[in-house]
């Protein structure tokens, strides 16, 4: 009965050791789902489920391996060559079951070669595997010259993109049962018990009888098994046999393995955690995916598996470098200490890791979410200088707007819009005060590149540098500092005006005046006047006048107007006192103009701006403060655990003669580190990724992000440093009364 007991799947059971792990993967879903509320979908879900499927197989396959002990970093090159072979075959004729069939042998071979290498010719498992990942790789491209043989089976289709009750992909369902196979295996068979007994000593299990060296084979031809399986996925969902397949993701299945627990020295871990390890990954891509570029989710990778590495390595260093210092290591009850801190290291890296990722992630959503929150509503009173703006195009330059609607409204040239609202709103004159067109035209023969060529300058975040040069005719350039209760300007014949009021442009304004650039608008050539303007064109949610050049009108009127718009606006100021507000939106919408786009008001833009304001100051402050208090409360108990654990030592020191101040500042050492390590790493984290988007985001809108650190300094010393105190109040209580009951 209690056999049968002990065999019953237990789901707390399952998951024991792993919580921590889980509730990160938790928090990543939280956080990804409010800076994109198309993270949680079913959908995107599914779309995450079919991209881990790949890694997961691969993985799952990997995890026996290094819970035996061993190493395979040649995963994805059997998955490529397994790839290739598959393209291969089917090109070839083959069946496509058969071609299934033999891909799959084909892994457990080159497993099979792995342990060979290992076994018999002795090579480090790691020097192994690595030197089959460049063979495998340089022979993937000598066979195939680098052409791809694309796949049109519906078997293999189905493989890689078919869904099971219209929405669960089935790769995904191949990555389940795999894991589930393995997991059995692995908790109820005597295979995995002897995987696990080489795992903890290679020499003890030998002893034991366990064929040790049979059983490297196996282990590695099951991980070239799963990764031949994750290449027939990768490939089947590519429907093209590529030779470069997998390449750069070679440490992404280790990543996810250690993420998930499993010692590097082999006998600890879980399927289970390896399982929860590729999901956050996966997560983890996905979510950088919808925010950022692919360097950043690389960044990204390389942070997780060095924070895990080094809590991994840190134990031995901290011993290696204290005891060296013998006149510091001896004194007092520092060997005592010095090995208390390594012990905790060493049995709870991964949960370290862990507490470090979700520092950096507090740290840096607070002070980032502070500095959108500059961003967006800083400039918000300068951004909006009308009470309306209303944007024009020409109808072809209107992707919203089909031919047939466009047939069906009234079409105009874009100068005679103002006048046509005028004449055909009934009660204009009681709404709106005063009013005035701009047109903006682009220079046909003049990019943004070729100021920044000739003129020297380097703009790291500028994302249009191909576009035409903006300019707009001094008639219209003063009708809108008009409208703005702003002095009109004289323009120089022969000469043009600079303006600008983005910083992140700034430098490109002024070099174009203090170089006298010559601007050639191909009907003749002009030179700058002595200054910089500052001026918002148009009603906006930001400052958005990058450079845009105030030309002579005879420019712009030889101009074609059919092509050369670059933007439109009708810029308005309401009638004091009348409800212009309420009825603007809906009269202009009633003229049923085609080249009417949008209208901004900047009672809305104001609005909006605020309401911006308050999301995203509540999300910061709530994932800043949840992930900081979570962290801290994991730290807690973590440590007030350890500490009841180790009350034999502390009874063992009182009765040697250490008195109770002395096992206090021990134990007062011991807390501190365990709390600032990783801290410390993950303020370095922290450091880098808000410099990096200070850089490239921040600075160009003049944001300062040093009074959101300082402000994210002083949560995280407050709540951070409050658990710490609280921690080592309730630990040193408890070592005091542990030891006065053994007195």
């Amino acid at each position: 009965m209690q056999t049968l007991q002990k065999k019953k799947l237990n789901f707390s059971e399952l998951l024991k050791g792993d919580i921590s792990t889980l509730i990160t993967l938790i928090l990543m879903v939280i956080l990804f789902s409010c800076l994109n509320p198309y993270f949680f979908t079913v959908r995107n879900i599914m779309s995450i489920g079919s991209y881990e499927s790949i890694q997961g197989t691969m993985a799952a396959g990997l995890t026996v391996c290094m819970l035996f002990g061993g190493m395979d970093v040649s995963q994805f090159s059997v998955a490529g060559l397994a790839g290739m072979f598959l393209g291969i075959l089917y090109d070839a004729g083959c069946n496509d079951y058969v071609t299934l069939l033999l891909v799959m042998l084909l892994g457990v071979a080159l497993g099979a070669v792995n342990a060979f290498l290992i076994c018999n010719l002795k090579i480090s498992p790691m020097i192994a595997t690595m030197g089959m990942q460049f063979v495998l790789r340089g022979f993937c491209y000598i066979a195939t010259n680098g052409a791809y043989v694309y796949l049109k089976s519906p078997v293999f289709d189905f493989i890689g993109n078919g869904k099971v009750f219209g929405a669960i992909p089935f790769c995904l369902i191949i990555m389940a049962v795999i894991y589930l196979i393995l997991w059995y295996v692995m908790k109820y068979t005597k295979f995995g018990r002897n995987v696990y007994a080489c795992g903890g000593n290679h020499k003890a299990a030998q002893l034991a009888g366990i064929n040790v060296s049979f059983m490297r084979y196996k282990a590695h031809m099951i991980s070239s098994l799963c990764a031949a399986i994750g290449g027939i996925i990768m490939t089947c969902q590519n429907t093209a046999s590529m030779c470069n397949a997998g390449e750069g993701s070679d440490m992404d299945c280790i990543a996810a393995v250690t993420l998930g627990g499993l010692a590097l020295a082999g006998g600890k871990g879980k399927m289970v955690g390896t399982l929860i390890g590729i999901t956050i990954l996966s997560v983890l891509f996905n979510g950088m995916t919808m925010l950022m570029d692919d360097n950043f989710k690389a960044a990204t990778i390389l942070m997780l598996v060095g924070t895990f590495l080094l809590f991994f390595s840190l134990a031995g260093f901290i011993i290696a470098v204290v005891t060296r210092v013998r006149g510091f290591y001896l004194k007092k009850l520092r060997p005592f200490t010095t090995r208390q801190v390594a012990s905790k290291v060493n049995t709870s890296f991964v949960s370290m890791g862990i507490v470090s990722v979700l520092l950096f992630l507090a740290i840096t959503t607070f002070a980032t979410g502070m500095g959108l929150v500059q961003m967006f509503v800083g400039d918000i009173e300068e951004a909006n200088p009308y009470d309306a703006s209303v944007a024009v195009r020409p109808v072809e330059n209107n992707p919203m707007l089909s031919k047939a609607e466009a047939e069906d409204m009234v079409n105009i040239p874009i100068e005679d819009v103002e006048s046509y609202l005028q004449s055909h709103i009934d009660g204009w004159d009681q709404l709106v005060s005063e009013s005035g067109t701009i047109i903006i035209y682009d220079l046909p023969s003049l990019t943004y590149k070729d100021i920044l060529d000739s003129t020297g300058v380097e703009i790291p975040s500028a994302t249009a540098v191909n576009s035409n040069v903006d300019v707009i005719g001094i008639s219209d350039f003063n009708r809108m500092l008009e409208l703005q209760d702003k002095p009109g300007v004289d323009l120089d014949d022969g000469h043009y005006l600079v303006t600008n009021n983005v910083e992140a442009t700034d430098v490109l304004a002024k070099a174009m005046v203090d170089q006298s650039y010559s601007l050639d608008t191909g009907s003749e050539t002009l030179i700058p006047d002595s200054e910089v303007i500052d001026v918002q064109p148009n009603d906006m949610s930001m400052l958005s006048n990058a450079v845009f050049l105030v030309v002579p009108d005879r420019v712009v009127d030889a101009l074609d107007p059919s092509t050369g718009i670059s933007s439109s606006f009708i810029n308005l100021n309401y009638l004091e006192g009348s409800n212009a507000e309420e009825v603007l939106h809906q009269l202009i919408e009633d003229a049923n103009v085609a080249q009417i786009n949008s209208t901004y008001t900047r009672a809305e833009m104001i609005g909006q701006m605020q309401g911006m304001k308050l999301a995203i100051t509540y999300l910061a402050l709530y994932i800043g403060l949840v992930m900081l208090l979570a962290v801290a409360a994991i730290l807690a108990i973590q440590l007030l655990s350890l500490t009841i654990d180790s009350l034999k030592r502390y009874r063992m020191l009182s009765k040697i003669g250490c008195d109770t101040r002395m096992l206090s500042r021990s134990l007062f050492a011991q807390i501190t580190i365990y709390f600032l390590l990783p801290l410390l790493v993950g303020v370095c984290h922290s450091a880098w990724t808000i410099s990096i988007l200070s850089e490239t985001l921040f600075k160009a809108f003049g944001v300062n992000l040093l009074p959101t650190i300082l402000m994210s300094a002083g949560l995280v010393v407050v709540i951070y440093g409050g658990y710490l105190l609280i921690t080592y109040f309730v630990s040193r209580s408890m070592v005091v009364q542990g030891v006065r009951e053994r007195a």
